[in-house]
């Protein structure tokens, strides 16, 4: 099995903990101090509101009104501007909250930060789950290789030696049957871990470049493009798609992956993280009741035992080790003098495995389909999740200053 131990490496990156609000320069919430700049902007926008309201009575009463009633409009978008920087430090406090419970009780330990964990997911997918399966994969596909040709060279023995004289003829293209199953294992199932490897590698590469510009500077330069005053009849509504985009991508994608790991944790009763499990023997609470019926995959080297241990290299105890060491040949030999059962043991428990192969096959389907569902489904909803909340971002705050009873400003012009 391949280990990897990826807490360094995302200890070490740069990932902003936006469960703290930090000061200025600091890793937090508040890096680059970029919601005091949005306050002062925001105070600006009062202030100029506050100054067209104030010499609007030097110019005539259709006029006056007018832009009084543009004005009103404006000190109440920059009230709507502080009330949002508000809620984004209260919605980041509540997705804090809502990371640490999805990750209560995890073998690595709880993260509080949706960020910092959603990254870790998708390392530990992409580079101990798959590896582990194209290494089992891989694994068996050579087994099946060998125990094909073992059998070939068995029966083709067979039939040198008794064949001519009995009149048997056997038929030894059952290598073939072998190397079907080794080429799904190698061919079929590689390919779909491929296509699986691809998905979450691009989404590991955006994932930095999201929490690196969402935060920082798409949703900053959002709220200062909504605050200016007096601007065009499209802006206020640009900005908020793009401080929507912002804000569903920075909060809501990352406590989706935690959510999923959440999901296969449940579906299996495991507490891993990016790593589907087989069910533990007791379900525990708030785990799937039905895990027991949905252990994926199975081991190669587990079912197919037999033929590993007559082809084992490693020699009888008491022999010599190294080149020459009796490793089949000794084992086989030795059976013949024994009475262990010699050629025909061998045979025996090649065509044994030969029906185990198929239960085997379908295990590893089974742990493919499942890992496939984890990395392509539940990463496809993701998106379409994050999407949907961005857009429904952008319309509410597009129309929640009709709703306040506050209209554009062009309305009033």
């Amino acid at each position: 099995m391949i280990m990897m131990d990826l807490t360094a490496l995302v200890a070490g990156s740069s990932i902003p903990n936006t469960c703290g609000f930090g000061a200025l320069g600091s890793n937090g919430l508040n890096q680059g101090a970029w919601i005091n700049i949005n306050f002062i902007v925001v105070l600006l926008t009062i202030m100029v509101a506050v100054f067209v309201y104030t010499i609007a009575i030097l110019l005539p009463a259709a006029t006056r009104e007018k832009l009084r009633g543009a004005a009103k409009v404006e000190a109440g978008q920059g009230i709507i501007g502080l009330v949002i920087v508000m809620l984004l430090v209260l919605f980041s406090a509540g997705t804090c909250q809502l990371g640490q419970g999805l990750t209560l009780g995890l073998s690595a330990g709880t993260y509080q930060n949706p960020q910092q964990f959603s990254q870790y997911y998708l390392e530990n997918l992409l580079f101990v789950k798959n590896p582990e399966l194209f290494g089992q994969l891989y694994s068996a596909g050579a087994q099946f290789l060998i125990f094909g040709n073992v059998l070939d060279q068995i029966v083709e023995s067979v039939e040198l030696s008794v064949g001519g004289y009995a009149g048997i003829q056997l038929d030894s293209n059952i290598v073939q049957v072998y190397y079907g199953y080794a080429g799904i294992a190698t061919g079929t199932y590689t390919a779909m871990l491929v296509a699986s490897y691809g998905v979450l590698f691009v989404f590991f590469l955006l994932l930095p470049i999201i929490f690196a510009f969402a935060l920082t500077t798409l949703a900053p330069l959002a709220l200062v493009l909504r605050s200016l005053p007096f601007g065009g009849p499209r802006l206020r509504e640009t900005a908020d798609a793009f401080l929507g985009i912002a804000i569903a991508f920075y909060f809501i994608l990352p406590l989706t992956l935690t959510l999923d790991n959440y999901i296969i944790n449940w579906t299996y009763c495991s507490t891993g993280v990016g790593n589907i499990a087989p069910p533990i023997g007791t379900v525990a609470t708030g785990c799937n009741p039905y895990a027991s019926y949905l252990a994926p995959g199975g081991n190669i080297l587990a079912k197919l035992g037999d033929l590993n241990t007559i082809l084992s290299s490693t020699p009888p105890s008491g022999s010599a080790t190294g080149l020459g060491s009796p490793g089949i040949q000794g084992r086989f030999f030795g059976g013949v003098v024994n009475g262990g059962g010699g050629i025909m043991s061998i045979m025996g428990n090649i065509l044994k495995n030969l029906f185990d192969i198929p239960q085997v096959i379908s295990g590893y389907g089974n742990e493919i389909a499942a890992f496939m569902f984890e990395s392509i489904v539940l990463i496809a909803l993701d998106i379409a999740i994050t999407i949907g909340f961005a857009q429904g971002i952008a319309k509410g705050l597009d129309a929640f200053p009709r709703v306040i009873g506050v209209s554009p400003f062009w309305g009033n012009v």
